[in-house]
């Protein structure tokens, strides 16, 4: 259920009476899964810390170790896999305002560097297939680095959102007519991808990442990145696109990472 943990108040713009703090890991999942839009948590999450003004809790932001460590830490140069973290989820309530999320990035990581002095840098992805090109990452200063893309996303007609994995562990299949019959039309088949950002404490490193840093992506560049299916074969592209961005922008009020 949306907001159960959060308290229905006024739009809040002091910033200066929002205060963060580790929290039950229990307590931040649920909120995640109640909230984000993925519908999901993440394991591996190092840090549950919780977002408060004037002691409600107004937000969840994690920071984990990622799939697969060993891996990641080689996108810079003489790094451990212990120096480095993910942001993994970010979610807000509405009610902090506009610009809340970089104001609350800007504060979680000085607090997980306060924690763990060793930790040289951070990875998050934005998440092109939900919309969104990482604007809250181009106004924290991380630098961008490249598009990831990904073998697609399955999206129900009222936008939720189903991973191929799981539906074949629930169905048996991934067959679009079975699923459609199950789910409805149209049933939205998204390739797309993630947009990948880096944020680095000592800014001399950026010379060890091993990828280019490049121009931060924008809206349109989510448009050229997505294709959009409803049926086998040949489709309408364009027309997919604008119904599903539609959608998106409909259901698109759970935020953000």
């Amino acid at each position: 259920m949306k907001n159960k943990f959060i308290p229905n108040n006024k739009n809040y713009t002091d910033f200066s009476n929002i205060t963060i703090d580790l929290i039950d890991p229990f307590l931040a999942n649920n909120i995640i899964e109640n909230n984000h839009y993925s519908g999901t948590s993440v394991k591996g999450v190092a840090y549950h810390i919780g977002v408060f003004h004037n002691g409600h809790i107004k937000g969840v932001v994690q920071y984990g170790f990622g799939i697969k460590p060993q891996q990641t830490c080689k996108w810079v140069l003489d790094t451990e896999k212990d120096e480095f973290l993910e942001l993994n989820r970010l979610w807000l309530d509405d009610s902090l305002g506009f610009n809340s999320e970089s104001y609350v990035i800007s504060k979680t990581l000085k607090f997980i560097k306060k924690k763990n002095p060793k930790l040289k840098w951070i990875i998050s992805f934005a998440d092109g297939m939900m919309g969104k090109n990482g604007i809250i990452y181009q106004a924290s200063n991380f630098v961008y680095t490249g598009y990831r893309k990904d073998g697609g996303m399955w999206y129900t007609k009222d936008g939720k959102r189903l991973h191929s994995i799981s539906l074949w562990h629930k169905h048996k299949t991934i067959k679009r007519n079975v699923l459609e019959g199950i789910y409805g039309k149209p049933l939205y088949k998204v390739f797309g991808g993630q947009y990948r950002y880096f944020y680095f404490y000592d800014k001399s490193l950026t010379s060890k990442l091993i990828t280019p840093i490049l121009p931060y992506p924008k809206k349109q560049d989510i448009i050229n990145d997505l294709v959009v299916k409803t049926s086998y074969g040949i489709n309408n592209n364009e027309k997919n696109l604008s119904d599903f961005l539609d959608l998106l922008n409909k259901n698109n009020n759970k935020s953000v990472n």
